[in-house]
Formats: C-alpha cells, structure tokens, sequence
C-alpha cells in the first residue's frame, strides 16, 4: 500500500479478490498511537465471522510472538486492533479446509 501526497483516498478499503485477506477499514495512513484499526476478513470475498485473528508488532531484541495478542471477527464481521506502540503491526489468520479426495 502506498499513497504520495497530501490527499487522501478510500481506496484502502477496496477488497483485492485475494482468497483470504484484510481489508482495512481506517486509512493505515492516519493511524495515530491508540487508535483502533479496523478491518474486515474476507474468504473468497465472502465475509468470514466469528474467526480468530492474531496480532502483533515487531519490537527490536523481542521475539513478535511473545507479543501476539488474538481476537475474533465479531457480529458485524469486523476485527479491531488497537496499537499499543509506535511500529509497523501485522494482523494475520489461519483458514483451513479440508480438501475433497478423488478415489
């Protein structure tokens, strides 16, 4: 994501038809410390509820993962974050399905 210049576009909130993503819904641009970040998650396009999503931000001399936080989608199939330092941040999931055999 990149964005040059003073004015500022919705165009973050766009889906990119990815088969599972994140799309934000607060331009990542305009965060400020302790502002909550949303997003919605997408399968297929599809909104994905009540699904687990897993957050952190890379702080230097600690390990990301002993900072991972974890929460879920909620009713309106949105997940907030609120950033607790200055960083770059990652949300990520885990979608799993099983996969029909031919015999």
């Amino acid at each position: 994501m990149l964005q040059v210049g003073g004015e500022s576009f919705i165009d973050f909130m766009k889906s990119l038809g990815y088969p599972i993503e994140f799309v934000p819904m607060n331009n990542p641009f305009q965060i400020s410390l302790g502002d909550a970040v949303g997003f919605k998650l997408l399968r297929n396009g599809k909104l994905l509820a009540n699904h687990i999503v897993h957050y952190s931000t890379a702080v230097p001399g600690q390990d990301a993962y002993e900072n991972e936080n974890s929460t879920r989608t909620n009713e309106n199939i949105l997940v907030s974050i609120k950033p607790s330092l200055k960083g770059k941040w990652y949300v990520a999931t885990i979608d799993m399905e099983k996969k029909k055999m031919k015999i």
